[in-house]
């Protein structure tokens, strides 16, 4: 696998897993990057690794995952990816995250008893 394709799985992965690490605005900002990025994988790639650059949390999240891939859940990991299915994977958990989000405002909204 290139190493192109696992950062853009490694990414994946973190967001997946944890995804309380994308606040409001970097889930909007992502969207808008997402509606940019090239089908290029490298392109693709290196600009979502810009943008991960820019998140601390984000970045050490990545940085942390074991080297080896069968330290991880192989069964959820591909091995191949095509940059379609690398934005609609990203745009799942995005849509996921701010679901969480709004539901976790709601309930702090909720008057105690």
């Amino acid at each position: 696998m290139s190493d192109h394709k696992k950062n853009i799985l490694d990414f994946i992965e973190v967001l997946e897993n944890q995804p309380s690490l994308l606040t409001p605005d970097d889930s909007l900002d992502l969207q808008k990057l997402l509606k940019t990025l090239p089908d290029d994988i490298k392109e693709f790639s290196n600009q979502i690794t810009s943008w991960y650059y820019q998140r601390q949390t984000i970045k050490n999240a990545i940085f942390a995952l074991p080297e080896d891939p069968t330290e991880r859940n192989p069964r959820k990991r591909k091995s191949n990816i095509t940059t379609e299915e690398a934005k609609e994977l990203i745009e799942n958990v995005v849509r996921q995250s701010k679901k969480s989000s709004e539901s976790s405002q709601t309930s702090d909204r909720q008057p105690q008893q």
